[in-house]
């Protein structure tokens, strides 16, 4: 989490934003965080959004995206 920025530079937290932040890309909600996995007592730790190969990617806030890709379930 250091990369995120405590203050985005206009006088908002970001905690503050929670909700109110673009998302990252357009394409179908396929995991959303917190949902079960359908495995035991699994739970999704972030969101999957299904995408063509190639569609942009971009950060929500000033920062930089972590990680993009295939993570298995």
């Amino acid at each position: 989490f250091r990369a995120i920025p405590l203050n985005l530079g206009k006088g908002k937290k970001f905690l503050e934003l929670k909700g109110k932040l673009p998302g990252p890309l357009r394409g179908k909600l396929l995991a959303n965080f917190g949902q079960p996995k359908g495995v035991g007592k699994l739970i999704w730790d972030g969101i999957w959004i299904g995408a063509d190969d190639g569609t942009p990617v971009r950060a929500s806030a000033r920062g930089r995206v972590a990680y993009t890709g295939w993570m298995r379930a």
